[in-house]
């Protein structure tokens, strides 16, 4: 008789087998009739193993099953041979010379040296947002208001001729802009840039032609656009060179020793954001010719 030691209890190979699991005396007998031939024998074994698992070794009654050799051979000899592949313990790879076998193996992409701190992704680049406060330029950006109407930040998040409104030293231009009908022309523009003349700049026209210039709203209109152009224009954009109004008129601009001129007029305080332009306040209202 021999006897195989297998998982739970043995298998004995006589004229009757029996599987004798180690947690409970009641057997799984199998019974077979002429044995002699080594196949089946080997199907028998792998059809007892089987029973074994499906009966449940621990906590199940014994079970007595009798079969011929044809029929515990048949569920072996009938697997298909990939099933049959699955049930035998894959041989790992032999490793080259001097390999070592980690734990376990990090997913692609995923290794990570020991105690590395994990990379911080990147923060994206913030867009400048329109309407943002940025350092003013010239000599009398100290006397506009810390806080509230007028004052710098209150200025970045209206549009221009609310802005402007809002100024006590702008208060005049947004007048004649009202009177123009151009509050909303000017407000709803992107992105340009206004020469606006200060209160004291139209304190400086003489009255009767300032009250002719807000009486005709064709010759008004041609003024205040003539202060107008496209694009946020920096302190460098207006270095020596030219640009063009809104209405096709030329200014011509110069920055030099820190002092901003637009034509004959100087520029007070200058790059001041609003919502939707940028703002150079100047001492002088322009003519166009």
């Amino acid at each position: 008789m021999t006897i195989l030691p297998v998982l739970g209890g043995y298998i004995h190979l006589a004229g009757r087998k029996s599987y004798m699991p180690r947690c409970d005396s009641r057997p799984i007998v199998v019974d077979i009739n002429g044995g002699n031939n080594s196949m089946n024998r080997t199907a028998l074994l792998a059809s007892a193993l089987a029973a074994a698992a499906l009966t449940g070794a621990c906590g199940t009654a014994g079970t007595t099953t009798t079969m011929s050799n044809k029929a515990a051979a048949a569920p072996f000899l009938q697997r298909p041979p990939e099933l049959l592949r699955a049930t035998q313990p894959e041989t790992p790879a032999p490793m080259s010379p001097g390999e070592t076998m980690s734990p376990e193996s990090p997913s692609p992409g995923m290794t990570e040296s020991p105690g590395a701190t994990p990379a911080t992704p990147a923060t994206p680049a913030t867009p400048s947002t329109p309407g943002a406060v940025v350092p003013p330029v010239g000599p009398a950006c100290k006397s506009l208001p810390s806080s509230g109407p007028g004052s710098l930040s209150d200025m970045a998040g209206k549009p221009v001729v609310t802005a402007a409104a809002s100024s006590p030293t702008l208060t005049t231009f947004a007048a004649a802009v009202k009177r123009a009908d151009l509050t909303e022309t000017l407000n709803k523009a992107k992105d340009i840039t206004v020469f606006i003349p200060s209160n004291e700049a139209f304190s400086k026209v003489p009255k009767d032609k300032l009250s002719q210039l807000l009486g005709d709203k064709q010759k008004l209109t041609k003024v205040l656009n003539y202060h107008v152009v496209e694009g946020r224009k920096t302190p460098d954009d207006l270095k020596q060179g030219t640009l063009q109004t809104i209405d096709g008129g030329e200014l011509i601009t110069k920055n030099e020793n820190g002092e901003i001129t637009v034509n004959d007029a100087k520029v007070t305080c200058g790059n001041i954001t609003t919502a939707n332009a940028t703002v150079y306040i100047i001492d002088k209202v322009l003519q166009p010719e």
